[in-house]
C-alpha cells in the first residue's frame, strides 16, 4: 500500500485487517426446513403439491416443497372444565411441509432475507397457486 502527502510518500505490506472491515463473506445455501401451516381451509390444502415452488422476480425457485409429512385436521385447544383439551377442526387442515429454500449464511448463522431462520420463527410460501404463512418446526441443513 502506498500513502503520499505533500511532505512525504511512504511504502508498506498491509500484514491483517480486522474484522470488522473485511466485506462480509455471504453465501447462499439449500436448507430443508419442516413448517407448519396451522388452520387451512381444505380447499388452500388441497392446492398444495410436491414441487411447488416459489420463484424470485428473475425467475430463479427460491422454495420448493420437497414432501407433504402431514394434513391433518386442525388441531386446536381449548380450557374444558378446568383441563386443556385437544379438539379437532371439522373442516380446516394442519399441514406439515418440508421445503427447501435458499437462505444466505453469514458467520455460521442462517438468514432469509435479514430475518434469522430458527425454529419457532414465521416463515411464507407463497407460488402461483397459494400463499400460505407457517412456523417453522425443524431445521435440517
Amino acid at each position: 500500500i502506498q500513502l503520499k502527502t505533500n511532505k512525504y510518500r511512504l511504502e508498506g505490506i498491509v500484514e491483517s485487517v480486522p474484522k470488522s472491515s473485511m466485506p462480509m463473506l455471504i453465501e447462499p445455501v439449500n436448507v430443508l426446513l419442516k413448517i407448519q401451516f396451522k388452520d387451512l381451509m381444505p380447499e388452500i390444502a388441497n392446492l398444495i403439491n410436491i414441487g411447488d415452488e416459489e420463484k424470485d422476480e428473475a425467475g430463479h425457485t427460491i422454495r420448493k416443497v420437497k414432501s407433504i409429512v402431514s394434513n391433518e385436521p386442525g388441531e386446536n385447544v381449548i380450557p374444558q372444565d378446568g383441563k386443556l383439551v385437544i379438539v379437532y377442526h371439522p373442516a380446516n387442515k394442519d399441514v406439515v411441509l418440508l421445503v427447501e429454500m435458499v437462505c444466505t449464511k453469514d458467520d455460521n448463522k442462517l438468514f432469509l432475507g435479514k430475518d434469522l431462520i430458527k425454529v419457532g420463527n414465521n416463515v411464507s410460501l407463497k407460488t402461483d397457486k397459494y400463499e400460505l404463512k407457517g412456523k417453522i418446526i425443524s431445521i435440517n441443513n
